[in-house]
């Protein structure tokens, strides 16, 4: 069998990460489209329930795995955290506070990842990594607008805070178990079963709107729309996301997420036309050295590999996650 280097298996990684950022972000904007035609609800239960579907049949023709109750119990507990809880706290966030600031606040998550894997999981953090991390947030400040930052800082309901704040909890601990979960599953496992457990978290909400929903509105943008979230954004993006959690430190994988915004706001602009100013384009270049600075490990080059985390998290059991 072929081995595969140090340097090969590093540039999958992050093509990974790429391709999760580059899915993810341009989700933001086929919602928008598909929000117009679906209720929130139906839309998520459709796109799990089609995801969930896929990935159980892809499952079954490789063969089921064998778990046992308390590891059914730790993918549902993944499902709860993100989507569950991530999408109902960013979403409601947004409604009661305004994108703006729910942006900013969404950009603490590799800070808080960064702490959580120094607790749970035993990853030092490096200097330039924390230094990249704080330059990620601020960066994401210059791309929202501070102007409009300001403004939304006004008129921001605390409500609307805490429910930015939940999804920003979970999401952490979504990365950190998933990365847990990553010394024990191969990434398709990890996905597969977090999205069955999805469609069953959603499929009750959905169910309830879909009494009320005219699908005689739906074009076929809105299946268009729908399709991609759920190959694309959910699928591939979770996929791809959580292969890479298998790979590399959580901390590092946490602070690319703030690439998502950039992505948005790019394709934003190309493909609904939104306005791209010079302070919006220049956060975003300030978000991609700040992710690439927490990402430089010159350990990697000298032929370490990837992975370069304590040997306790290497050898720690899925019975001691919390």
């Amino acid at each position: 069998m072929k081995n595969t280097s140090p340097q090969s298996a590093l540039s999958t990684t992050y093509l990974a990460l790429l391709g999760a950022v580059l899915l993810w972000g341009l989700s933001f904007v086929v919602t928008k489209v598909a929000l117009t035609q679906f209720p929130v609800f139906v839309l998520l239960m459709a796109r799990f329930v089609m995801a969930g579907g896929l990935f159980f049949l892809l499952l079954a023709h490789r063969g089921l795995p064998r778990l046992s109750l308390r590891e059914h119990f730790v993918f549902l507990l993944l499902a709860v955290l993100n989507p569950g809880l991530y999408f109902l706290g960013e979403s409601y966030g947004i409604k009661y506070t305004g994108a703006s600031k729910v942006s900013l606040i969404i950009a603490t998550i590799p800070v808080v990842v960064l702490g959580l894997s120094a607790l749970l999981l035993r990853e030092r953090p490096r200097s330039h990594q924390v230094g990249g991390i704080v330059l990620s947030v601020a960066g994401i400040a210059l791309l929202i607008g501070v102007p409009e930052l300001l403004a939304g800082a006004g008129t921001g309901e605390l409500l609307g805070d805490l429910f930015a704040l939940g999804a920003v909890t979970s999401c952490a601990f979504y990365i950190i178990l998933a990365r847990r979960l990553g010394s024990h599953h191969d990434a398709l496992t990890i996905t597969g079963i977090q999205m069955v457990w999805g469609a069953v978290l959603f499929a009750p909400a959905g169910l309830w709107q879909l009494g009320s929903f005219d699908h005689a509105g739906v074009d076929l943008y809105g299946l268009v729309a729908l399709l991609y979230l759920t190959l694309g954004a959910t699928m591939g993006g979770f996929l791809c996301y959580n292969f890479a959690l298998t790979r590399i430190p959580a901390a590092q994988a946490a602070v690319v997420i703030n690439c998502i915004p950039v992505v948005t706001a790019v394709s934003a602009w190309l493909i609904l036309g939104e306005r791209l100013g010079t302070l919006q384009a220049l956060g975003g270049g300030v978000v991609l050295v700040a992710v690439m600075l927490s990402n430089y490990t010159p350990r990697s080059i000298s032929g370490h590999p990837p992975c370069s985390t304590a040997p306790e998290e290497q050898a720690a059991d899925v019975s001691a996650i919390p």
